[in-house]
């Protein structure tokens, strides 16, 4: 009978403490990589007055909700033009109405067009003629505000208090 004890790698309790401190190691060079290379960004220096932006406009999307406001919008793909049509409780003359067309991803791509009011509550904007691809729409007043998203060319669209 042999009993010459066996190497210390047939033993599986070795793959066992072995493995585990192997792990460790390489989670270890994981984590200095990320840490080096995935900086955060640093705090602004206005961060609680933008987190009182957001009371803001969460208030501006109650007063949509109250005034029952939303608008149509139908694009002419040909004239490139936009045409609105504001729907509800929305004063009759709004000097500070804007339009903005931001895009998701790309910030050069974003557009902000001249509402002509063509007469009671019917708008259009003419638009650039490259404009394509998906953007979010955000119609607003200093009171309220209306949003949506669109995927260039379409022909309806329907905006309402987020």
């Amino acid at each position: 009978m042999n009993t010459t004890p066996l190497p210390a790698w047939r033993h599986s309790g070795f793959w066992l403490v072995f493995g585990l401190l192997f792990g460790s190691v390489i989670i270890s060079l994981v984590m200095v990589y990320l840490s080096l290379h995935g900086r955060d960004m640093p705090v602004v220096a206005d961060a609680y007055d933008r987190g009182l932006d957001i009371n803001e406009q969460l208030a501006r999307d109650a007063k949509a909700r109250q005034l029952a406001i939303h608008a149509d919008l139908n694009y002419d793909a040909g004239q490139h033009v936009l045409h609105m049509q504001l729907l509800g409780n929305a004063p009759l003359h709004l000097q500070d109405l804007s339009l903005r067309l931001p895009h998701p991803i790309d910030s050069t791509q974003d557009i902000q067009p001249h509402l002509q009011n063509l007469g009671g509550q019917h708008y259009a904007a003419v638009l650039p003629a490259d404009v394509h691809g998906h953007h979010y729409i955000l119609l607003s007043t200093h009171d309220w505000r209306l949003v949506g998203d669109v995927d260039f060319p379409f022909t309806h669209v329907t905006l309402n208090a987020p």
